[in-house]
């Protein structure tokens, strides 16, 4: 609008060309709006305060006439949406201005995860499909959220969680959860959510007699070992640590026994016996 006074001109600060017979009509306020666009989250208190912070209004007559501001319309932050804020303000030869401001309400908060169960031990080669017993996630807005999860070796190396129990070891299981609105656990908190799973190696190594079982020699003879083999599914070939412990006696006719007895890094122990005749 054009100032016709000079004494009006704190505005825009500029010269104008002087008269008076534009008059006063012209003289409106001006209102500034600091926040064009704003964004709260679901169920947020939205106060009269917060919809007047940002908002002022000045008149080269009347001054500051913030404190004149009026507003109209009104934000339900439990539905998510858009909507508009109406201010207007008027001097005191009645001229107005107006602005608005968009205020948009968003679930803006992650997930929440609990694991009511921190560590779980299982047999090798046992089959475990309880991920998510005793996970739960809660939301501010969604119902019904399914936990998410990964797996991972010690080395933290992912892996396909079906294989977790094909070889003995520590193993991780890694949740998260992602809302409707796109908003993730993972994304916003730094705390890992997880499961270790101990697999333990229960199966002794299989040990087995090569030769004649039973063996049958002639008195006063050699015993020769037709020899063993012992190999573990976890530590290969440990055929060089088995024992052996013999009741035999070549100088007697009799039966006798020779036992084999061959244990992995578990503990494991498998034991065989060959008669001797």
């Amino acid at each position: 609008y054009k100032i016709c006074n000079k004494e009006y001109n704190k505005v825009n600060q500029k010269e104008v060309e002087k008269g008076t017979d534009c008059g006063n009509s012209l003289l409106f306020p001006t209102i500034e709006n600091k926040y064009k666009e704003q964004t709260y989250n679901y169920k947020y208190n939205i106060t009269k305060e917060l919809i007047l912070n940002g908002i002022s209004a000045i008149d080269t007559r009347d001054g500051n006439i913030t404190n004149k501001i009026k507003y109209s319309g009104s934000v339900d932050t439990t539905k998510l949406g858009t909507y508009e804020i109406k201010y207007e303000v008027e001097n005191t030869l009645g001229n107005k201005a107006t602005t608005t401001r968009t205020i948009y309400v968003k679930d803006l908060q992650a997930p929440t995860i609990t694991n009511e169960i921190e560590t779980v031990t299982i047999e090798k080669g046992a089959e475990y499909n309880s991920y998510l017993e005793g996970i739960t996630v809660t939301d501010n807005y969604d119902s019904n959220i399914r936990a998410t999860y990964i797996c991972k070796n010690a080395s933290l190396t992912v892996i396909d969680c079906n294989d977790i129990s094909k070889k003995a070891g520590l193993y991780y299981v890694i949740y998260d959860a992602v809302d409707t609105s796109g908003n993730k656990y993972s994304g916003t908190s730094s705390k890992e959510v997880k499961r270790t799973i101990t697999v333990k190696d229960v199966s002794g190594p299989n040990l087995v007699l090569k030769g004649d079982n039973p063996y049958t020699m002639e008195i006063g003879t050699t015993y020769k070992e037709p020899g063993y083999e012992s190999i573990d599914d976890e530590d290969g070939d440990i055929t060089s640590s088995v024992t052996t412990s013999s009741n035999l006696n070549t100088k007697r006719l009799g039966t006798y026994e020779i036992e084999y007895i061959s244990i992995d890094k578990a503990g494991n122990k498998s034991r065989v016996v060959r008669i001797v005749k």
